[in-house]
């Protein structure tokens, strides 16, 4: 007789978000540490300050990194990231900011 199986849980919150100078003038680099049970990540940016309405979608990702491009040089950008995996939607990380290069 098999035990019955334990329900996928909900990815716990990204860890380790940074956000650093893009190799191009406006774009960001983010890179956090992976989730093990993340089968993709939600992006969001939001300009300074932030607001409850002020986030905006980004491309999801597969892997625990992203390039955000066609930012405005010397604005100060916020990002966050959030695991999506089999179990749900987890919680967004802490907010990263960096005033674009």
């Amino acid at each position: 007789m098999r035990s019955p199986k334990t329900p996928p849980s909900v990815p716990p919150p990204v860890a380790n978000l940074s956000s650093t100078a893009g190799d191009n003038a406006g774009e960001l680099d983010l890179q956090w540490d992976p989730v093990p049970v993340a089968s993709t990540y939600d992006v969001q940016i939001s300009p300074d300050p932030i607001t409850g309405t002020s986030w905006t979608a980004q491309p999801s990702v597969t892997k625990s990194k992203s390039v955000i491009l066609g930012l405005t040089s010397g604005s100060r950008m916020w990002v966050r990231v959030r695991a999506v995996g089999p179990g749900g939607i987890g919680a967004w990380s802490d907010p990263a900011g960096k005033i674009v290069p």
